[in-house]
């Protein structure tokens, strides 16, 4: 009787590390793909970063000799009980500029469309090219939306936000 006892305490202790084993290994495969993916984040991080270190040390250059440069962000500006916002945008007859302010975003959105004709003896060709940029920013926390007011002249975009009506400010 007693060999049977311990034939069971060993096929219990048998059974408990299996268990054991089989909780380690379904929390292992449970958290492998997010070990995966935060592997492969690091990594397309990595790429990234040596890619922009790549594109400063090697700056486009188009035929005109001019290279790309980043254009800084635009930014509010405090000025009394308003915020003022100034940014030059290519003054062209062909530019259309939209701004909307979404939640606490206000969107620049200027689209220049530019056609160009070829004539030659009898034929003619022509070509159409539209150019669309976009930006957001977020918009100062006590800037009133509501009373947002934009004027685009001479190449200047010009947007005003009052601010709001505080009536704890001393």
């Amino acid at each position: 009787m007693k060999k049977n006892q311990i034939n069971m305490f060993i096929a219990m202790m048998l059974g408990n590390s299996l268990l054991i084993q089989a909780d380690m290994n379904l929390e292992e495969n449970m958290y492998a793909p997010a070990r995966d993916m935060v592997a492969m984040d690091e990594a397309m991080n990595r790429t990234i970063e040596e890619r922009r270190a790549l594109n400063r040390a090697n700056p486009i250059v188009f035929k005109d000799d001019k290279s790309f440069h980043e254009a800084p962000m635009p930014e509010f500006v405090e000025k009394g009980n308003q915020y003022i916002l100034e940014q030059m945008i290519e003054d062209s007859d062909k530019t259309k500029i939209e701004v909307a302010l979404v939640g606490n975003m206000l969107s620049i959105k200027s689209t220049t469309t530019t056609k160009d004709t070829l004539s030659t003896g009898t034929s003619s060709s022509s070509s159409s090219y539209v150019s669309i940029d976009s930006q957001s920013l977020s918009i100062p926390a006590d800037a009133d939306g509501k009373g947002m007011v934009y004027q685009y002249k001479n190449g200047l975009l010009k947007v005003t936000l009052p601010k709001k009506n505080n009536q704890f400010k001393k």
